[in-house]
């Protein structure tokens, strides 16, 4: 699995991944192309891409996490990982790779969640990963959205999987490094 952030070349596989996922896809709130480009220019947001190569070759990109950084506070505007790599757990394992950076960087994580007809299985990989509604201090100061929910966890430490390797970026840091988790 690599994650890294995207460039303007990511935007059009990016916005149409949050078009189309539906069954992973923790909001179904589209984001256009004007929207992306936004969020790729404001240093406050990290707008990463999620690819995967297996024994037979590469999928390309096949999910995205946006993200907004608070002090005190990541909060996970979007993840979406489209259909076809359900059965590889990625989006589990982007889940993992993202608390154990929340950790590391001494943060609180807030999700957004909207239920949807088809998107149960993203709620469960939530709860799997730990993601709670318990009140918190840091989520009452996130904007509200009328009809999402936002969940909560506190980081801890996570173990690289052993199903893959992460090449992915230290979100601490404003560099393009990848590292291996």
């Amino acid at each position: 699995m690599g994650i890294h952030r995207a460039t303007e070349q990511d935007l059009v596989r990016v916005e149409e991944l949050t078009l189309r996922t539906s069954q992973m896809n923790a909001t179904g709130v589209h984001y256009s192309d004007s929207a992306l480009r936004s969020l790729l220019a404001d240093p406050s947001h990290e707008v990463l891409v999620t690819t995967l190569t297996d024994r037979f070759g590469p999928h390309g990109a096949v999910g995205i996490v946006l993200l907004a950084k608070h002090p005190s506070t990541w909060h996970l505007k979007l993840l979406a990982t489209s259909c076809r790599v359900v059965s590889f757990g990625a989006g589990a394992v982007l889940l993992r790779w993202l608390t154990g950076q929340a950790a590391t960087a001494g943060v609180h994580l807030a999700a957004d969640f909207r239920r949807t007809e088809r998107n149960r299985m993203m709620e469960v990989a939530y709860r799997f990963a730990g993601f709670t509604m318990d009140d918190c201090a840091c989520v009452a100061q996130l904007p509200a959205d009328d009809g999402i929910h936002t969940l909560h966890l506190v980081p801890a430490p996570q173990e690289p999987p052993n199903t893959m390797r992460v090449h992915a970026p230290d979100l601490s840091s404003v560099d393009d490094l990848v590292a291996e988790w």
